[in-house]
């Protein structure tokens, strides 16, 4: 059986490769002897979550969201030092929880951060 996709699944399936291609280029730019797999895996949690806010529209000047989000996107784009993730994700899940419904997918937690809760 032969699936045709829709000009729409064509675009998001370009949209995905282009965050696959950021998350692997990080990787790479930091991948070095001696770099530990902990550090490749901010590199990419980093790609991904400022992937997933642009893709919301989600950017600094939203009121409330955390602080950590800007840290995150300037480590996503190279302008800050690694470290610290714990707190900027912990900031960045306490309020995405707050502010969002969860869909458990797969006995993982997903939420869309297109639709927000109602007040938010």
């Amino acid at each position: 059986m032969v699936e045709i996709k829709t000009p729409g699944e064509i675009d998001a399936i370009g949209a995905a490769g282009q965050v696959v291609a950021r998350v692997l280029a990080a990787a790479r730019a930091i991948a070095t002897p001696g770099t530990r797999p902990a550090e490749l895996d901010e590199a990419a949690h980093d790609q991904l979550i400022a992937a997933a806010l642009t893709a919301a529209g989600l950017t600094p000047e939203v009121p409330g969201l955390p602080a950590g989000v800007e840290a995150v996107r300037r480590r996503a784009a190279g302008g800050a030092a690694r470290g610290g993730a714990g707190s900027d994700a912990a900031q960045i899940t306490s309020w995405v929880e707050a502010h969002f419904t969860a869909t458990t997918v797969g006995g993982q937690a997903v939420y869309d951060l297109t639709a927000p809760n109602a007040g938010s």
